[in-house]
């Protein structure tokens, strides 16, 4: 299923208070501008390991009639050391994305690809380094990226058991 998690908050900076295992990060802050869409990444299995990410999104509708925007953010601790591909319709949109903390030390902002929309998709996200599938759809799951819509898929570990997964999140 595709969701979208977006909160409305007035422009500014804003104290982060992020946590991991129950401990704090202690404080830092970001600020926001106004118009703007920012999406914070919080990595690490312990205090001594965590990163606060902070990447500039860009969830205006694509240029092009017809198509979808789409980019791929990895947050996985646990392949922490494997570039991810991510492929739909047997197509290969993004190879060798780095995990999070080391794919944005130099600049905020995502990447983004704009294809032609589709229907009943085929998706995967894999680690080529182990020849692990994270996630997947078949045709008859019936996912679609829709015509003028803006998709994330993100790449983090569950909670409960620190394995991968993989969330497909409709921004626009």
């Amino acid at each position: 299923a595709v969701q979208s998690p977006y909160v409305l908050v007035d422009a500014g900076t804003y104290a982060i208070n992020a946590s991991v295992g129950g401990n704090s990060l202690g404080s830092s802050s970001v600020s926001l501008a106004a118009g703007s869409d920012t999406t914070l990444i919080v990595t690490g299995s312990s205090v001594s390991d965590a990163k606060v990410t902070v990447v500039v999104d860009d969830n205006r509708v694509p240029t092009s009639s017809g198509n979808y925007k789409i980019r791929l953010i990895h947050a996985s601790d646990s392949l922490a050391s494997y570039p991810l591909t991510f492929t739909v319709s047997l197509s290969a949109l993004f190879s060798g994305v780095q995990f999070a903390p080391t794919q944005y030390a130099s600049s905020s902002t995502s990447t983004y690809v704009s294809k032609a929309a589709v229907s009943n998709a085929v998706i995967a996200v894999t680690v080529p380094g182990t020849g692990a599938t994270i996630y997947s759809t078949t045709a008859s799951d019936g996912v679609s990226l829709a015509s003028g819509k803006v998709y994330t898929m993100f790449v983090l570990d569950t909670a409960a058991n620190n394995t991968p997964t993989a969330l497909l999140l409709q921004e626009r």
